[in-house]
């Protein structure tokens, strides 16, 4: 499993999504599944705990990723 810290990103491209850029690298990752409502909000910044995912996607946008886990960062870091 792998760890990062990154922000939520609303995409508006192919009817649009939710991802998630990586704060030190700015690598693009595409959650498998839906994320929860509660971390929906653009630009929020979280850590997440993720292994590759299996699975396609129609969107052309970042790693696929199965997220283990998901929490908000403090803002004030």
């Amino acid at each position: 499993m792998y760890q990062i810290e990154g922000i939520i990103q609303k995409i508006e491209i192919e009817g649009g999504f939710w991802g998630i850029i990586e704060l030190d690298t700015h690598k693009k990752y595409l959650p498998d599944e839906e994320i929860p409502p509660e971390f929906k909000i653009h630009n929020l910044r979280v850590k997440v705990i993720f292994e590759p995912s299996v699975k396609v996607s129609i969107f052309q946008w970042g790693r696929m990723i199965h997220v283990h886990s998901i929490t908000r960062l403090d803002e004030k870091r």
